[in-house]
């Protein structure tokens, strides 16, 4: 396919979500700068994983472009939604759910919503040109901190966690829907109020020490038992050991 048959078909993309959605209104904010204006209804699919990108807000911007025809990422630019900072430059990826942008830095941080199915690991990536490594991410379903791993590999094999890779200016977050619907998630470059004395234990692992502590209870009670039911009997033997020699 040559560079021009690309070109079309991206821009049939694009005119066909624009009217689908409703064009976007123009608006000059400066002799150098203008702006196109969304309402919230405009969403914009990665067509790779068959997953969306919303705002909850009317937002403004100055372009946005997809990272190839086949979609994993979008990038915006310009990007300012409600009465948050401006952005210069912002890409998002989700894998597994719906993203919906709630808060975009309505001061150091923000909040999105990934609606996916039960059971189920979703996967976003964000880059945020003017932001380095967050302080914190939390999920408000449970009001708890997602832990921080140190790798990608290590991303790979739990959940509930993020990682920040400071190379590429890039944010990941993965997150268990235990249940079908939204979950929300507040990411935070500002410090929490009581970050330092909240220790963020993954679900598995409590419920997996949940079972152990259970298993460890009923092998006491267990063993309590056989030892009462020992010195029962044992009480028992005494007895008539003690009558068998009395009638000697």
């Amino acid at each position: 396919m040559t560079s021009v048959e690309k070109n079309a078909k991206i821009a049939v993309v694009v005119l066909t979500l624009l009217f689908l959605a409703g064009m976007p209104t123009i608006c000059s904010q400066s002799d150098t700068t203008t702006y196109m204006v969304f309402d919230e209804g405009v969403a914009f699919k990665l067509p790779t994983y068959g997953t969306v990108i919303r705002f909850s807000d009317d937002y403004q911007l100055t372009k946005f472009e997809w990272d190839n025809l086949n979609a994993t990422t979008i990038y915006f630019y310009n990007l300012r939604m409600g009465d948050g900072d401006e952005i210069s430059k912002m890409g998002f990826s989700v894998e597994g759910a719906n993203l919906t942008v709630t808060k975009l830095f309505e001061g150091q941080y923000m909040v999105m919503e990934l609606e996916g199915r039960s059971d189920v690991d979703s996967l976003t990536k964000l880059y945020i040109e003017d932001y380095d490594k967050p302080l914190f991410i939390k999920r408000n379903d449970f009001g708890t901190f997602l832990f921080e791993v140190l790798s990608l590999s290590e991303l790979e094999n739990t959940t509930n966690c993020w990682y920040y890779d400071s190379e590429n200016k890039t944010l990941y977050i993965k997150v268990r829907h235990y249940i079908t619907g939204p979950v929300g998630i507040e990411v935070s470059w500002q410090p929490a109020e009581e970050i330092a004395e909240e220790i963020t234990v993954p679900i598995e692992y409590l419920i997996i020490a949940i079972i152990i502590v259970l298993i460890i209870i009923g092998l006491m009670v267990a063993a309590f038992r056989s030892l009462r039911q020992t010195i029962t009997d044992l009480r028992e033997k005494y007895r008539k050991f003690v009558k068998k020699k009395q009638f000697f």
